[in-house]
């Protein structure tokens, strides 16, 4: 049976839907205990940083939020709560049917032996321990009850109400694994799957393909398995793509991140894309800029980045943005199946010695 306050908060997203007691979403089937386990496996890392493991993929941070509080309400009030409630009133009870016993009627009808109430004494106390154990978890340890995934199983979880509370802390921020960037006009921050109308608009361009090495994107599907391995990235503190988002419209025009190539500790390369309609606008150098302070405070002793020979104005913008020429790393990549020559810049390194 659904709540419905579960039918509002489970359903609070249009891509997932509900035959009968399963939860369909991505073509796959969930029961309600599952999809509570799934959505709820949370881990802190360190104080910045949460982990959703077992992750259902693109779920929005508003929905995750919601329905963790909920997880915790729900199952705290099933197994502590109204335990405890019960636990009480029978032991309540059980005081009451032995203060009462030569007054009441009814109970006097039951001829209960005297042994009879000693053992409903044993049981008012017995109960009475058990709802005194249960308020000491919920009022002074605070205890919290998430129904969780454990390895492959869904187990209930003990969880003290700071860790709730700072899990809750996290998801209302508007970033799981990566910090935003803001600047003057512009946000960099992970890339979720609300973007991905503004993606496919990005990504499904042939000029803005024209100087890159990947293909243009055809279909929107396409798009969600490339956010899907972005955000698997983020899991792994990985940022090999990040989405630039136009602060005044909100909507994602482009990406920067780093390349999976010359990538060390103290190394990295950065690649950058950014829709045409937004070119000449100093979007991409304002980016550009900003992300090499972030990735400096990170240990990038040297950073590298790279344009096809005859894109003048990709070079403009990395001049623009620090970097210096750094022609003994030029080298060909082949673009579209045709060989084009890459012009290298670099900040740090000897270059800058």
């Amino acid at each position: 049976m659904w709540s419905k306050r579960e039918l509002d908060i489970f359903f609070n997203n249009k891509e997932i839907k509900r035959i009968k007691s399963k939860i369909i979403y991505q073509n796959k089937e969930y029961t309600k205990k599952e999809w509570y386990g799934l959505t709820s496996s949370f881990r802190k890392t360190d104080k910045q940083r949460l982990i959703l493991r077992y992750k259902p993929m693109n779920l929005n941070q508003s929905y995750l939020r919601d329905l963790y509080s909920l997880n915790i309400k729900k199952h705290t009030f099933l197994g502590l709560f109204l335990p405890c409630t019960v636990f009480l009133l029978i032991s309540l009870i059980s005081k009451w049917v032995i203060v009462n016993r030569d007054k009441n009627p009814f109970i006097s009808k039951l001829e209960l032996s005297e042994t009879s109430f000693i053992f409903l004494d044993f049981l008012a106390f017995v109960f009475l321990l058990f709802s005194l154990v249960l308020l000491y978890m919920l009022f002074i340890k605070k205890t919290r009850i998430v129904y969780t995934m454990h390895g492959t199983k869904t187990v209930y979880q003990h969880i003290d109400y700071s860790y709730y509370r700072g899990i809750l802390e996290m998801l209302d921020q508007d970033y799981l694994y990566f910090k935003p960037i803001i600047t003057q006009r512009l946000i960099i921050r992970e890339i979720t799957i609300d973007d991905k109308e503004d993606y496919f608009r990005f990504a499904s361009s042939e000029v803005v393909h024209k100087y890159l090495s990947t293909e243009p994107i055809r279909a929107i599907e396409d798009v969600i398995h490339v956010i899907a391995k972005a955000q698997n990235q983020y899991v792994r503190g990985l940022i090999h793509k990040l989405g630039i988002i136009e602060r005044s419209t909100n909507k994602l025009i482009g990406f920067i991140g780093l390349s999976t190539y010359d990538l060390t500790p103290t190394t990295c390369q950065i690649i950058y894309g950014i829709h045409e309609d937004y070119w000449g606008k100093g979007y991409v150098s304002e980016a550009v800029k900003e992300f090499v302070i972030y990735l400096q405070k990170k240990g990038k002793t040297l950073i590298i980045a790279g344009h096809v020979e005859e894109n003048i104005n990709s070079g403009k913008v990395l001049l623009k943005s620090g970097f210096i020429r750094d022609p003994e790393r030029d080298h060909e990549m082949i673009i579209h199946n045709v060989p084009k020559k890459i012009l290298s810049y670099a900040i740090g390194g000897r270059k800058e010695k």
